[in-house]
């Protein structure tokens, strides 16, 4: 936006401006709300014109969102498609769901009397850390005991 733009834009703004506060001078308070509920529904119906074009800019934006994404995954000229995702503000990203098994074995040396029942799996602390990538982000991981047990060894 150039600066004779903005001055224009700004000149029209007080124009307006002027209009108005010289319309609201002369008017009574039932003209002001007469006035108000027209501005108002002037509003609610540039809302409702204007939303179709909204959402036809979204879905224009995620088919060139999914058309980058598949294409990447392709093998096409990354870089140029990285660019041009990075222009748009395109976040290049995909989700895994990654699972495996752990086994852990433990000798425990406890009294003579101890009650084996007395140890659950709330006793453990299970801790999995990632030291991969610093790309990878693992917003939503959880850790679940599908087996546990205890037995005199």
């Amino acid at each position: 936006m150039t600066t004779e733009t903005t001055d224009t834009q700004l000149s029209q703004f007080d124009l307006m401006k002027q209009e108005a506060n010289t319309k609201i001078a002369t008017m009574t308070l039932d003209d002001i709300a007469g006035y108000i509920a027209t501005l108002r529904a002037s509003l609610d119906e540039y809302k409702t014109s204007n939303s179709g074009v909204l959402i036809r800019l979204q879905q224009t934006v995620d088919t060139i969102t999914e058309f980058i994404k598949d294409n990447i995954s392709d093998g096409a000229d990354t870089d140029a498609l990285k660019e041009l995702a990075n222009e748009l503000e395109i976040e290049l990203t995909k989700d895994l769901r990654i699972t495996f098994t752990v086994q852990y074995y433990a000798d425990v040396t406890v009294p003579l009397d101890y009650d084996v029942e007395n140890i659950d799996e709330s006793d453990f602390d299970i801790r999995i850390q990632y030291t991969g990538s610093d790309d990878v982000d693992f917003s939503d991981d959880s850790t679940e005991v599908e087996d546990f047990e205890v037995q005199e060894a």
